[in-house]
């Protein structure tokens, strides 16, 4: 039988021979990945990987190597000895917080990747008024904690090869299936694990944060202020909520449409201090059932019960283009969302000029009263 690949030592290579795929927890794995995981986790990290005419470099992300090999039944006969032994100490991936113990994702059962890419990216940027302001209150990538929150592994390792390694704040805050205190739960965990940072960025998983654009936007803002930095909605808090705060905007207006969307919510760390005492509590329901469930959602309305004269909402401007028109214009973002991993990879250019700080993506838990699942993959 013709092997599935052959490694060859010298030159540190791989030819795939086989366009063999493997199915696995609801997902369809190409060999090519599979061979990409075995080099970068076992350590051969070659060089090249040849696929028929096809030829690309190995990319630093983390497959799930045991759950890949061992559930799909793959011949470890066919693999180099060398990969073999190994195999038995592929590492595990670290989850932060609570004493920083260890977590195996092979045991996952979280759903696979979209069927098909969205063909419209929403993305966000700083309003005219927040781009003149001066740089009063520098920041740096190392104050900022940011979770993203995610419940399909497909996600996993190309929103951390986007953004989240550069951070040393930076994590993947797990949710298993509807989850409606998603974001609420996110802030709390994230807190819990860094509370001194400065300023706290909760999101969706199908998300790219373009790092300069965030960092140079925070620099304006006094993270000891209560202040909430997010898009404008296009839902009324008091509609949602049946709560109409004062919610006082960076121009100077009054806002009635605040802080919602998968785009993210930045917190400083001063409104973070002002409801941290009020994040355990439990999950409510939003005042629109249509709009039930949502969890960028329902933390505007916790916040909005919560709101004071002197708390300050900063809005970004949101827009929505087609996914080509987006790459070619080059339009300037602080957030991009709405991808598939496929576009997520597209852009990873954007932070690259940053140091790496996380080799293998980091996990907390969303933790108890958020709905979403309050254990992490293969533990009970």
């Amino acid at each position: 039988a013709v092997p599935a690949f052959s490694w060859r030592q010298r030159s540190r290579s791989i030819t795939v021979h086989q366009f063999a795929s493997l199915p696995l927890n609801g997902m369809t794995w190409p060999l090519s990945l599979v061979v990409f995981s075995l080099l970068h986790v076992c350590g051969g990290r070659a060089t090249v990987c040849k696929a028929g005419n096809a030829e690309s470099r190995p990319s630093s992300m983390m497959m799930q190597l045991r759950t890949v090999v061992d559930r799909s039944g793959f011949p470890r006969k066919q693999l180099p000895a060398m990969l073999r032994e190994r195999l038995q100490g592929a590492p595990e991936v670290m989850y932060a917080g609570e004493g920083q113990r260890r977590v195996n994702l092979a045991q996952s059962e979280f759903p696979a990747l979209p069927p098909t890419c969205p063909q419209a990216v929403q993305f966000s940027r700083a309003s005219p008024v927040a781009s003149a302001r001066s740089n009063d209150f520098p920041v740096d990538l190392s104050e900022v904690a940011v979770g993203l929150i995610s419940g399909r592994q497909g996600y996993f390792n190309a929103t951390h090869a986007a953004s989240l390694r550069y951070l040393s704040h930076g994590v993947i805050v797990l949710v298993r299936g509807r989850c409606p205190c998603s974001f609420r739960a996110a802030l709390r965990s994230l807190f819990s694990a860094f509370p001194h940072a400065k300023w706290y960025y909760v999101g969706d998983e199908d998300a790219v944060i373009n790092l300069d654009g965030l960092r140079k936007l925070l620099s304006q803002y006094d993270p000891s202020v209560p202040t909430m930095v997010a898009s404008n909605g296009g839902h009324s808090i008091c509609q949602s909520c049946g709560a109409c705060p004062e919610v006082k905007a960076n121009h100077g207006g009054r806002s009635l449409y605040a802080f919602f969307g998968g785009t993210g919510q930045v917190m400083s760390a001063g409104l973070l201090a002002a409801v941290a005492g009020t994040l355990d509590g439990p999950c409510k329901e939003a005042q629109n059932r249509t709009l039930d469930g949502l969890g960028d959602l329902e933390n505007t309305c916790h916040l909005a019960r919560l709101w004071q004269p002197s708390f300050r909402f900063v809005p970004l401007k949101r827009e929505q283009v087609t996914w080509p028109t987006f790459m070619q214009e080059a339009h300037p973002f602080v957030v991009a969302h709405h991808l598939c991993p496929e576009h997520i990879t597209e852009l990873l250019h954007v932070n690259r000029r940053h140091r790496s700080v996380q080799e293998e993506p980091r996990f907390i838990a969303s933790g108890e009263n958020s709905g979403c699942g309050d254990s992490l993959p293969g533990n009970p």
